[in-house]
């Protein structure tokens, strides 16, 4: 691991650097053990890490990448991209095209949960107020989404 002398201690405290990007501590040192960010120069009086001021920008871009919900290894595949530069447009548009299409399958298994705590809800409010008929076509629709959440579980789970 480098090292920088005392005479050097410009950069960011680990405590910094994770109070500017919103990543834990150790969520800092596992993307330095894993090679998602570039190893992080010690001091040598205190062995304390000092991240260049340049690493901000990459581990706002993890951040915002990791808040999408992208895996580690589409975050390493896009850092490679922006260190290749333009030459690597159409994989960062094959990348980005993927993960939407993972969010949008997400989206369309949430909505079906959605769907179906609010036909529980509706079914129990009815029968808290007594009403038969709304109870009847609340369960009906507890059922209808039944099914298209295990439709939706298998396909998960193929």
């Amino acid at each position: 691991m480098a090292t920088v002398t005392a005479d050097h201690l410009a950069g960011l405290s680990i405590q910094e650097m994770a109070r500017r990007t919103g990543f834990s501590e150790s969520t800092l040192r596992y993307y330095e053990r894993i090679g998602l960010i570039d190893p992080v120069p010690r001091v040598t009086s205190s062995s304390h890490r000092r991240h260049a001021a340049e690493t901000v920008d990459t581990l706002e871009a993890l951040a915002c990448l990791r808040s999408t919900g992208m895996g580690i290894d589409d975050m390493r595949a896009y850092l490679n991209g922006v260190a290749e530069g333009l030459t690597a447009a159409p994989r960062m548009v094959a990348l980005f095209a993927a993960h939407a299409r993972r969010l949008e399958r997400e989206l369309a298994a949430l909505r079906v949960r959605q769907a179906y705590t609010a036909a529980k809800v509706a079914l129990w409010r009815a029968r808290v107020e007594g009403d038969r008929a709304a109870e009847q076509e609340a369960a009906a629709e507890v059922l209808r989404v039944m099914g298209q959440l295990r439709d939706h579980d298998k396909e998960t789970h193929r």
